[in-house]
């Protein structure tokens, strides 16, 4: 529970550590709910600003973009590499500097 918390204070929805304390976890779960569509508020109308220009400036033949083509809905996150990957990649490394592996 108290790294929820740390996580709470740090995500920078409270100011203050008292403040965060007196919600419940519900109502901590909706004030999150609400930060995140602010966010995605935010990234529509800045996208939309940023698609008009692109837009205006664009080459003929080029397609126009929309706020969604700037700001996806979602985010591709890499694959999670095992150890035997990491150490694969740092064997690979070392011997491409010029070191030896024991």
């Amino acid at each position: 529970m108290r790294e929820y918390w740390d996580s709470l204070i740090i995500s920078g929805l409270f100011d203050d550590p008292i403040e965060a304390g007196e919600y419940t976890l519900y109502q901590v779960s909706l004030i999150i709910r609400g930060k995140r569509a602010k966010d995605r508020m935010n990234c529509m109308y800045f996208g939309n600003i940023t698609a008009a220009i692109y837009n205006t400036h664009r080459a003929k033949d080029k397609d126009p973009i929309t706020w969604k083509d700037v700001y996806p809905d979602e985010t591709k996150f890499s694959k999670i590499q095992t150890v035997n990957e990491m150490q694969d990649i740092a064997k690979a490394i070392t011997t491409a500097l010029g070191g030896t592996i024991k």
